[in-house]
């Protein structure tokens, strides 16, 4: 059970736009966080769909404290910057409407950044899967074709199941391959995000 006298571990920020029909799914999902110790700010970025009352209906009774917000619609990363403004959490979780977080992942992150004070983002692989069909289309991003990806050979050391970057050539990487850190499966400290947008 969180402790409502301080401020919690994780800000997950859900920007939303016209996107009620995902919302009681998302919403399940960051419920069943193994991980407890968050807050939610869901930001409605001029939804006209029932957003509002299909928050307000699924987070009713929650331990957690759930701030929504309404603005005028300024894209994803407007949003995204909104939830920043008002997050008080050490870490910073972004959750897209359309994803799906598995019921580790918030501890999992929480324990290597607490582990490891000089890592400052850590991410997860991602499932792909079609949403019409529940097709897995990727059953992970760290590989393409059953070969891991070009960023899962950069130099860095083991700490247990956490493999810590520490390559000059990451930036390189990133550019020419990708890191596949998205946002959605990334848990970042909220100090990288000071004097930011």
């Amino acid at each position: 059970m969180p402790d409502s006298s301080k401020p919690p571990a994780v800000s997950i920020i859900l920007p939303t736009y016209n996107r009620a029909s995902f919302l009681p799914e998302a919403l399940s999902s960051i419920r069943a966080q193994t991980w407890e110790d968050w807050e939610l700010i869901v930001v409605d970025d001029g939804s006209s769909d029932g957003t509002a009352e299909v928050v307000r209906e699924r987070t009713a009774g929650w331990s957690q404290p759930v701030r929504y917000v309404y603005q005028e619609n300024q894209g994803v990363a407007g949003a995204r910057n909104t939830g920043l403004d008002l997050a008080t959490g050490r870490y910073i979780a972004f959750y897209d409407s359309d994803d799906l977080w598995l019921p580790h992942h918030l501890r999992r992150c929480v324990e290597a950044l607490d582990a490891h004070p000089q890592v400052d983002w850590v991410f997860g692989a991602c499932r792909i899967i079609e949403l019409e069909s529940g097709r897995v289309l990727a059953p992970t991003t760290f590989e393409v074709d059953g070969r891991p990806r070009p960023f899962r050979r950069l130099q860095g050391r083991r700490s247990g199941d956490l493999f810590i970057i520490q390559d000059p050539e990451a930036t390189r990487c990133q550019i020419l391959h990708g890191l596949y850190c998205g946002l959605q499966n990334s848990l970042i400290r909220r100090r990288l995000f000071e004097g930011y947008r």
